[in-house]
């Protein structure tokens, strides 16, 4: 697959996104546990959880931006060739 420049820094976005937003995280998640702190437990999962959902959404929304792009991309070439 041929990806432009700016494809190729949104895909690396998005997996720099998504591995570093579960690592930060779990991260949190262990820093709270730590704390030992009344109801810490229900309080890392959900942050784990929404670390997790949050770093899925973005990393989905970047790659549909890049999917859309190659689309363009494809439909630009097609009515250039119909042109000539």
């Amino acid at each position: 697959m041929n990806y432009s420049k700016t494809e190729m820094l949104l895909l690396a976005i998005a997996w720099a996104t998504l591995t570093g937003g579960i690592v930060f995280g779990a991260l949190v998640s262990k820093g709270i546990l730590e704390s030992h702190k009344d109801m810490c437990e229900p309080e890392a999962i959900v942050t784990f959880a929404a670390s997790v959902f949050l770093s899925l959404a973005a990393w989905g929304l970047l790659m549909l931006a890049v999917s859309y792009s190659r689309r363009l991309r494809k439909i630009e070439r097609m009515l250039e060739e119909m042109k000539n």
